[in-house]
């Protein structure tokens, strides 16, 4: 039986699943009619690799913007705590202060 292969078109990114004995070989898209060549079996594993790769990058980036965004949550709650005090929202009457009236 023969392997099959996910491989997305260049241009709408369509997924086709694919047996080994047609990649290299020039095809059209059916949803686009974008025609590109299959890559080879070589460049195949080399793509897989990269997206690998990518995926464990996007990872790491993740759980950096992560750790950043704690670190920006608590800055609010500081600032917002010494900022606390004059009137509450709720004294004031359609967005203006009862004093200019």
């Amino acid at each position: 039986m023969a392997d099959l292969h996910s491989i997305p078109c260049p241009q709408c990114k369509k997924i086709y699943k694919v047996k080994s004995e047609f990649l290299g070989k020039k095809v059209t898209c059916k949803a686009c009619r974008h025609q590109f060549t299959m890559p080879t079996q070589a460049s195949l594993k080399a793509y897989h690799a990269q997206k690998q790769i990518q995926a464990v990058e996007a990872q790491q980036d993740l759980s950096k913007m992560e750790t950043g965004r704690a670190r920006v949550t608590t800055e609010k709650k500081r600032i917002g705590a010494s900022k606390r005090g004059g009137a509450k929202p709720s004294a004031r009457r359609g967005g203006r202060n009862q004093n200019s009236r």
